[in-house]
């Protein structure tokens, strides 16, 4: 256990049955690609980390080559090693053996991922003695897996195709292919199926709240008695002649007092803490919504199939995907240039599954505002451990990229993407730009200009540009400048809970306006969702990392020269619906509008 378990999944209380689903027994079957990003989504989540556990059935003993296409989990070193304990060594920093205690790689570099979190192999007699909540099946051509006879509440399936996934009750076949190989979307697809799995495992059983609190506030009632008050109250205008403030272990809150009864010598004096401050947070979950018990359920509804690319198809008669000859997915990209703006629930997903793809030459620029890890973002944030509390984002991204992938060329910027990065894309358009850049980026220069004149070169030389920041704002933005330089730009985000969706935007087909998708006055707004504080708003790792799968699925697909047949994708993971549809343009204001303004108030 960690030592601070309710700092660590404080972005997701309300959202869950945190006891229930650390509970819960989970049995996994099979080890296709799924495997390690299933893991992964369950260990952030805490599921099975008290009470119950996670088992394994059908896995290899030791790790094999396959198991190192995925440096998340596993790396060359591990080859041949128990299978249980390097994974055991990643998520709690358990030494094979007393050497490996001692080398320096273990005691300095490697940082558990989850350290609440284990991984049992199923006992050979296991239904004797535990019956599991969930069975996932996870099998692969090469090794298929039967389909048992168990009294778990719930079954899942979950497998991968060249261009797609599937999430059902069933075992699928995969017609046409004799053998899967790997390819550039992988590892994302897998990722996508692995968060879905994790999320179905969270509403099936039962450990979504049906009810939680969005927003709350305390309000405390004081009596107080002084004698000198008498004097006080005989100036009605004059302010109370004293402070009150709120104490709670080591942390002190200043109160807002709101309304105060006058009394002789007396006073009646109602304080109310602080919006959304942590100390309300954790009285206020100690209320207990009692909700009507729900059905139990022994499966999903329907099955769900999806690919990225025109080609595949599941028959639902024969439990077969049928793959046409033309869906060709390379196995490997020369190169990737992408603007990667935010790392933080979904921008570290989304940049740690680019590095792990198998791309020659891939370049990140990562910008980020946030000054400092906080421990709260370790239930999502992939790219996080307990030992990057206090850096800045961007910069802890970076140092954990280069661990997972040594080749990957990273620009880090703890900048905030603003407002004024437009005038120095403007410029890009005039033959003087390449002279102003030179100046820019002298010593002498300011340190702000030299940093928007790089963010712009990077801006400029990117494939892709991916979009996951904590305001509309800021995506708008994104889009204006996206517009000026004729980029594809993804769009992720979340909503409360459950919910994301990705936009995906093409300059060349006239789609690239998130005003006529989301309206104008959506855009313009400036809040930030909350992602660090006292409160930060509900989140959890599924949601963030299906977003982070599809942006990523996108950007290979984008840099492939493949086009996806859909732009728009929504999510909403407590009551599972996905719609991926073809967003059609819409006439009326448009980004190109909006970017002349934006340009405008720079003058």
């Amino acid at each position: 256990m960690i030592e601070n378990l309710s700092e660590r999944y404080l972005r997701q209380y309300g959202l869950v049955y945190q006891d229930k689903l650390a509970n819960l027994n989970i049995l996994i079957k099979g080890d296709n690609e799924v495997l390690p990003f299933l893991l992964l989504n369950l260990a952030f989540c805490g599921a099975g980390s008290l009470q119950g556990g996670v088992y394994l059935d059908d896995v290899p003993d030791t790790v094999q080559d396959y198991h190192l296409q995925n440096p998340i989990l596993f790396n060359p070193a591990d080859k041949g090693k128990p299978f249980l304990k390097a994974l055991r060594r990643i998520f709690r920093k358990e030494p094979y053996d007393e050497r490996d205690a001692q080398s320096i790689y273990f005691k300095y570099n490697l940082h558990p991922l989850a350290p609440d979190f284990d991984v049992q192999k199923w006992p050979d007699d296991g239904f004797k003695h535990i019956i599991p909540d969930v069975v996932i099946y996870l099998p692969t051509t090469k090794s298929p897996v039967k389909k048992i006879c168990d009294t778990a509440h719930v079954s899942l399936v979950g497998q991968v195709t060249p261009a797609g996934f599937y999430v059902g009750n069933e075992i699928i076949n995969i017609e046409n292919i004799e053998t899967f190989e790997p390819n550039i979307l992988t590892q994302s697809l897998a990722s996508l199926c692995g968060s879905i799995l994790c999320q179905e495992v969270i509403r099936l059983t039962n450990c979504i709240r049906e009810y939680f609190i969005l927003d709350q506030s305390m309000e405390i009632l004081c009596r107080i008695k002084s004698e000198t008050l008498r004097d006080w109250k005989k100036t009605p205008e004059a302010p109370l002649p004293f402070e009150a403030r709120f104490r709670l272990g080591e942390e002190l809150i200043n109160t807002r007092i709101v309304s105060y009864n006058k009394d002789d010598d007396e006073v009646l004096v109602s304080l109310v803490l602080p919006k959304n401050s942590l100390t309300t947070r954790l009285i206020t979950d100690s209320i207990e919504i009692v909700e009507e018990p729900l059905r139990k359920t022994g499966g999903l509804r329907d099955p769900l199939f999806f690919s990225f690319v025109e080609g595949e198809k599941l028959d639902t008669n024969t439990h077969s995907v049928i793959i046409n000859e033309e869906v060709k997915i390379p196995t490997r990209l020369d190169s990737l240039k992408a603007l990667v703006l935010g790392v933080g629930g979904i921008g570290t997903w989304l940049c740690a599954l680019l590095a792990i793809s198998p791309i020659k030459n891939l370049q990140l620029a990562l910008i980020d505002h946030d000054a400092r890890v906080e421990e709260h973002n370790l239930n999502r944030q992939i790219l996080y451990t307990i030992h990057d509390i206090g850096k800045s984002k961007a910069e802890a991204a970076s140092d954990s990229l280069k661990r997972l992938n040594s080749q990957v060329d990273i620009h880090p910027y703890q900048f905030e993407f603003q407002q004024i990065i437009l005038k120095y894309l403007e410029k890009n358009a005039t033959e003087e730009y390449q002279l102003i850049s030179k100046d820019l980026l002298r010593e002498k220069s300011d340190i702000e200009d030299k940093l928007n004149a790089m963010l712009a070169k990077d801006f400029i030389e990117a494939q892709v540009v991916l979009s996951c920041p904590d305001n509309f704002f800021t995506r708008l933005i994104i889009n204006a400048a996206c517009f000026l330089m004729k980029k594809v730009m993804i769009n992720a985000g979340i909503g409360e809970g459950f919910f994301g969706s990705v936009d995906y935007y093409e300059p060349q087909d006239n789609d690239a306006c998130l005003i006529q998708r989301y309206g104008k006055n959506t855009m313009m707004k400036v809040e930030r969702q909350q992602c660090g504080g006292s409160l930060p708003i509900p989140s959890i790792v599924t949601t963030n990392s299906f977003v982070a799968s599809v942006q990523s699925i996108l950007a290979l697909l984008k840099a492939s020269g493949i086009k996806p047949k859909v732009n728009l994708i929504n999510y909403d993971g407590k009551n599972f619906r996905f719609n991926a549809i073809k967003f059609p343009k819409i006439e009326g204001e448009n980004i190109e509008s909006v970017t002349n303004k934006l340009l405008s108030e720079l003058d």
